[in-house]
Parts: C-alpha cells; sequence; structure tokens
C-alpha cells in the first residue's frame, strides 16, 4: 500500500512511524529513499524514512556495512534529519564519522563505490583516488569508536522522531 498524506492523517505519530516502518520497504514506497524528493510529499515522511532506513541497516549490519551499502547515498540526508528532529547527540556522533571517513579521503560514497569495486577489504591497504594509502584496519578501528557510540544513544531516534512528527502532525 502507498503511503500517503490522506491514508496517514489519522494515525499519531507513534503509528505513522510504525506503519512507514513497515511499509518502506514497499516498491511503491521505496522512492523516499531511492530517489530525488518529489513535489507534494511532506519532508516528514523523508525525514521519517531516511531514520528508518539508517536504524533498520545499522541494527542488521553495524556501521562499516552500513556504510558500504547503499544507506551510504542517504548519510547526508540523515545527518540533515537528525539536526530538524532536533537530535543533537546522534547529529554530532554522526558528523564524527563523516570527519573520520575524510579524515581518510573518503566519504560514504566512495566508502559504498569502493565496496562495489572490490576494493574494500584489500589485506593490508587500500589506494584512494587521490593517491592516499592507509591501512584498511586503521580506518574501521577510528570507526568502531563512533560505532560504539551510535550503539549506546540510538535508541533516541524515536522519541525526538515522535516528538518532531507531533510537532509537526499535531498528533
Amino acid at each position: 500500500m502507498k503511503i500517503t498524506l490522506e491514508n496517514t492523517q489519522q494515525l499519531t505519530s507513534y503509528n505513522f512511524i510504525e506503519r512507514l516502518s513497515i511499509e518502506l520497504w514497499k516498491k511503491e514506497n521505496i522512492y523516499l529513499i531511492d530517489e530525488p524528493k518529489k513535489v507534494g510529499v511532506p519532508d516528514y515522511f523523508y525525514i521519517t524514512a531516511y531514520l528508518i532506513q539508517f536504524d533498520t541497516e545499522f541494527q542488521m549490519q553495524g556501521l562499516t556495512t552500513l556504510l558500504t551499502n547503499s544507506t551510504a547515498y542517504n548519510l547526508e540526508n540523515t545527518l540533515d534529519s537528525f539536526n530538524i528532529i532536533g537530535s543533537t547527540t546522534l547529529a554530532n556522533c554522526l558528523q564524527d564519522i563523516l570527519n573520520t571517513l575524510h579524515k581518510y579521503g573518503l566519504t560514504p560514497i566512495k566508502m559504498r563505490e569502493r565496496f562495489l569495486q572490490g576494493t574494500a577489504g584489500l589485506p593490508e591497504y587500500s589506494i584512494i583516488t587521490s593517491g592516499n594509502f592507509f591501512k584498511e584496519e586503521d580506518l574501521f578501528q577510528d570507526l568502531s569508536v563512533h560505532e560504539k557510540k551510535l550503539y549506546e544513544i540510538y535508541q533516541q531516534i524515536w522519541t525526538d522522531l515522535e516528538a518532531y512528527l507531533i510537532k509537526i502532525r499535531g498528533k
């Protein structure tokens, strides 16, 4: 079932989150995370979808896998969503992850591309497009600090998202 403003207006914010978390992965709703924003679709649909995608992938596979799958394409949207809903601690943690990637000459999209090209996980060294070399284990060790922090605080997503939606939707 396609999620629309009309068929979700009566839902409480909690129930909206719950419904979208179930329906997001269906082909008629996946556009919320796979395509550019569409005119006429409320921003809170996208914000909720990015946070559901982030949480689902993080819980299923952890941070390093999340950074190599399609969630990488929405990481900056997720960071913006954390800021919009007032989830400062999560936004700061995600920004720290992006800063760590930048330290190695990477972005989430470059991590994804390296994975798709099969260059992630090479035995000892990986080549960055800028010509710099680094030990991949150093990158993963630096990221593991942020992963532990995320596991400690990620549950705040739902409290902050629901409070934001109540403010926007009125229920």
